[in-house]
């Protein structure tokens, strides 16, 4: 029952922030979205960041895991990584409110949230681990910075319907810097 209870918050957070901002977002619209009492969402919560940074918890954690499927299926390198884009980018699609708070939101919700954002970054590196020694650390946290900026320009256009037409460019982003380290050595 408590379970449910928080799920039903954290998802209400998420379209909450969709609809109207971090920022813009009361705890009132959050228990109203829910149909849960204030007095429950507070035994469940500190306050509404604490909700959000939760929610952020649950929408990365649906990102990472559709990420590590894709690429625990065999192929090459290049394949697997496609197949992760793909991954990334239907999970943002198919959980729009998720994904909004996990890239957009995330910057206006308090340094809770951008501290757990900077550790979500790291663990999305892990995505790229095969170059990671290639490329080296700076490089490769240019690469996921770029693609993670993209991806927070298109959600905060509202092109969510045409995401997943980013693969190629994100494929690209981590191939051709890649290619020009190869190419120098």
């Amino acid at each position: 029952m408590r379970e449910n209870q928080r799920i039903r918050l954290l998802v209400a957070m998420a379209e909450a922030c969709s609809a109207d901002g971090y920022q813009e977002t009361t705890v009132a619209a959050v228990i109203r979205r829910a149909g849960i009492s204030r007095k429950t969402f507070y035994e469940l919560f500190s306050d509404k960041e604490d909700c959000f940074v939760q929610a952020y918890d649950l929408g990365s954690a649906v990102l990472m895991d559709a990420i590590a499927q894709a690429r625990a299926r065999e192929g090459s390198w290049e394949e697997r990584l496609e197949r992760g884009f793909v991954a990334l980018t239907d999970a943002i699609a198919d959980n729009h409110a998720f994904a909004e708070i996990c890239i957009l939101h995330v910057w206006s919700a308090g340094s809770r949230a951008r501290v757990r954002h900077y550790e979500t970054t790291r663990r999305f590196a892990v995505f790229l681990q095969d170059v990671g020694e290639e490329l080296g650390s700076v490089a490769l946290g240019g690469i996921v910075g770029g693609i993670s900026s993209i991806l927070l320009r298109h959600l905060a256009e509202g092109s969510i319907d045409s995401v997943r037409d980013l693969v190629p460019d994100l494929v690209d982003m981590v191939l051709l810097p890649l290619e020009g380290h190869r190419a120098r050595k």
